[in-house]
């Protein structure tokens, strides 16, 4: 695997939901902002490709714009909706 440097940035407009990847609803997202609020921010990246579409972490990118706060990032190359559904599928 290799070396993924974790980037962070406040332009939340560059991330794209990945088509056929999750939407995250306002109830998600209202959820983590209060989380946010009462245990505090822990800066936990998001994984995207190269064209910033989101494959881990769509609510956490909301939830950090809402509340102003920095995305922690990683640009996987090559990952694609496949991943997507693997990090995210709750059995």
């Amino acid at each position: 695997m290799e070396n993924m440097e974790i980037q962070t940035t406040k332009d939340y407009a560059k991330f794209k939901i990945l088509e056929g990847g999750r939407v995250p609803t306002r109830e998600r997202i209202d959820k983590l902002v209060a989380s946010i609020k009462k245990v505090g921010f822990i800066p936990a990246p998001v994984i995207v490709d190269e064209k910033f579409e989101i494959i881990d972490g769509a609510c956490r990118v909301a939830a950090c714009e809402r509340l102003g706060l920095p995305v922690y990032y990683i640009i996987q190359k090559e990952a694609g909706i496949h991943e997507s559904i693997a990090l995210n599928s709750v059995d």
